[in-house]
């Protein structure tokens, strides 16, 4: 992940999102990934989480019509697994993701 754009809006921006953090993931024959994601856990607020995307979009955390959520994380998250990796040898020159948004 290069970067993500955070959802933090408790107006607009749905708070349903999986939770895919430490699930079991299966890889089929056709080479379609299926997780074992869950609902956010209680102690975890719904608002922050993130949407991996490499620009701004605006409608990203909105809620899909189709009935599909995001496999999301909270940004603190994100910081606690890129330091995780960093500390993993030969991962040291790891850049952190960069938040991206709509302000210029």
């Amino acid at each position: 992940m290069e970067s993500y754009q955070e959802c933090t809006n408790p107006r607009s921006d749905t708070h349903v999102w999986a939770w895919c953090l430490g699930v079991s993931c299966t890889i089929s024959k056709k080479g379609e990934v299926s997780c074992d994601c869950t609902a956010v856990p209680a102690n975890v607020p719904p608002l922050p989480y993130i949407v991996v995307t490499k620009k701004f979009l605006p409608d990203a955390c909105k809620a899909n019509p189709t009935g599909e959520v995001w496999s999301s994380a909270t940004p603190g998250n994100v910081s606690q697994i890129t330091s995780f990796l960093q500390q993993q040898p030969g991962r040291e020159n790891l850049k952190a993701p960069v938040i991206v948004t709509g302000k210029k």
